[in-house]
Formats: C-alpha cells, structure tokens, sequence
C-alpha cells in the first residue's frame, strides 16, 4: 500500500535500486541522528537499526519512539524526541 500512496504524492514509482538509503549510508560524512517509531509500518526500526549499524561516522544516534509509527514519533513523545535532538546537536556541531 507504501507504493501507491508514495507515487500518489510524488510521481515516482520508488524501486528498491533507486530507494535503498542502506547503500548511501556508509559515505556519509557529517554527523547522523536516525529517528523511528517502534511501530512504523513504513520504515521498520529494525530497518532503522541496520541503516545506524551501516553508518561509519562515529557521531551517529538512535531514537526507536515507543508506540509510534511513521508520522507520529514527535507527538507519541515530544520530551524524547526534543532531548534527543538537542544532546545530538549539542555533541554534533561545534561549541
């Protein structure tokens, strides 16, 4: 149902050659903070988990939202997900 729904919003039928973000992940440089609900449909944590697994850059975190799904990580948890983010920035960008 993802793929309809995706090409509906955008005109592009995703293919997994042109969507696979785990290829991308080992080249990135900067600093990378991966968010997911726990119960997203969409993209899975355990996808999420293997795409932190693959990054090389040791500035890197995780926030698996308990009872969340895709859209709604800030709202199932806004405390978590604002702590999370600022401790990221915060270790992440220059003081």
């Amino acid at each position: 149902m993802v793929v309809p729904i995706y090409y509906l919003r955008t005109g592009v039928w995703p293919s997994s050659e042109k969507a696979d973000a785990l290829l991308a992940i080992p080249g990135i440089k900067c600093p990378i903070l991966f968010i997911a609900g726990a119960h997203d449909r969409i993209c899975p944590p355990e996808n999420t988990r293997l795409m932190y697994d693959a990054a090389r850059n040791p500035q890197k975190d995780l926030l698996i939202v308990p009872n969340a799904d895709h859209d709604s990580t800030f709202a199932q948890a806004p405390h978590l997900y604002e702590a999370t983010v600022k401790r990221f920035l915060d270790n992440a960008l220059p003081h």
